[in-house]
């Protein structure tokens, strides 16, 4: 609008200047024509500027959109980066654990045998064994006084006789089994067996072995089962507790091999004492169950 006021002041001053200039009619004609034509233009050109303002003001809005976009880019990339980033680090921690359980030494399982090694008897034993009623030839064991093992494995009822040719010497141990007993063999005066009847049922063992593996005691000693002792000094008072109620006996050799002394018997229980003879040197005690024995001098 205002370049169309400005255009005509213009035309009009340019007509003032024409009166008083006193250009030629065809002149005037020629510069109104130019004039007109140079109005013309600008008019329209004014037009053309005055239509573009409005698309100018229409590509702001445009520009005030996009900003909008541009803000909503930023917190995209900055949400996607930082998952990205926490999810890296637990990837480490588990290569780490992964290692580890790899390098973990295997356990080797070693397998221990063990080896029983059943001791041999010693050499100066003389051992017979066998099974069931057997007659046993014992001529060639030693006449020393001595001591004589057997052990009866079966539950059975059995007994051992010595015989000199067809003559009883002595009767050893009898009894229902199982049992292990102790007692002298070749005791003074008794030195003349050759034979020994075994009368049993099941597996049995006899034993001879020197007198350097009997038991010695001092004070006092408990035994379970029928065997013999030695004195650590001859003599004294033999004390015997013996809770059981079945017969029982107990005899005293010397130091040869004879015997010495009839001591404490009788069905028990008994609780009593005895003085011993100055031989005595070894004590066999025949019981049924557990004594136990005293010596105070």
């Amino acid at each position: 609008m205002c370049n169309n006021i400005f255009m005509k002041r213009y035309f009009i001053i340019f007509l003032l200047f024409l009166s008083f200039c006193g250009p030629s009619q065809e002149d005037v004609q020629s510069q109104i024509d130019a004039a007109v034509e140079a109005a013309l233009e600008a008019t329209t050109s004014s037009t053309t500027t005055t239509t573009a303002q409005p698309t100018t003001t229409t590509t702001q809005p445009t520009t005030t959109t996009t900003q909008p976009t541009t803000t909503t880019t930023q917190p995209t990339t900055t949400t996607t980066t930082q998952p990205t980033t926490t999810t890296t680090q637990p990837t480490t921690t588990t290569t780490t654990t992964t290692t580890t359980t790899t390098t973990t030494t295997t356990t080797t399982t070693t397998t221990t045998t063990t080896t029983t090694t059943v001791p041999s008897e010693p050499s100066d034993w003389t051992v017979f064994e066998g099974y069931g009623t057997q007659v046993v030839d014992v001529s060639s064991i030693p006449k020393n006084f001595m001591l004589m093992t057997f052990i009866n494995y079966s539950n059975s009822f059995g007994y051992v006789t010595g015989y000199a040719g067809s003559k009883v010497v002595e009767n050893y141990q009898a009894g229902s089994g199982p049992f292990e007993t102790t007692t002298f063999y070749n005791t003074y005066g008794n030195t003349d067996t050759s034979l020994m009847q075994i009368n049993m049922r099941g597996n049995w063992k006899m034993i001879f072995k020197p007198l350097s593996y009997i038991t010695t005691f001092n004070n006092s000693i408990t035994i379970n089962e029928t065997g013999v002792l030695k004195l650590s000094q001859s003599g004294g008072i033999l004390g015997a507790n013996y809770t059981d109620d079945t017969f029982f006996y107990i005899t005293g050799y010397s130091c040869s091999g004879r015997i010495a002394d009839n001591l404490n018997s009788g069905t028990g229980p008994y609780n009593g004492q005895e003085i011993m003879d100055s031989d005595v040197c070894y004590l066999e005690v025949n019981i049924k169950a557990p004594i136990t024995l005293t010596i105070n001098r």
